[in-house]
């Protein structure tokens, strides 16, 4: 696959947040574009902005779809605060 090709297909990716949780992301274009992050809706993944994230990224931005903590592929937070702190999160 060719680097061109990189920036159309969703690259995993990992987030190590305060509480100690791992949210899990797909990235699309490339990391240093200016950043978009996507976030879902109750009872959705990632995977909902799969589209959305590719024509941005088709665009010239690095869109950034989470999974939010207890959803996807993310982890659990162990005091029940699903709180969405964009803090954490570093770009």
């Amino acid at each position: 696959m060719s680097n061109g090709d990189m920036k159309f297909n969703p690259q995993r990716v990992c987030y190590h947040v305060n509480d100690g949780v791992q949210l899990v992301g797909d990235a699309w274009g490339a990391s240093d574009a200016a950043p978009v992050l996507l976030l879902h809706g109750g009872g959705q993944t990632r995977h909902a902005w799969g589209g959305t994230a590719r024509a941005l990224a088709e665009q010239g931005w690095y869109a950034v779809a989470l999974d939010l903590r207890g959803h996807g592929d993310s982890g659990w937070s162990p005091d029940g605060n699903y709180t969405v702190h964009g803090k954490e999160l570093r770009f």
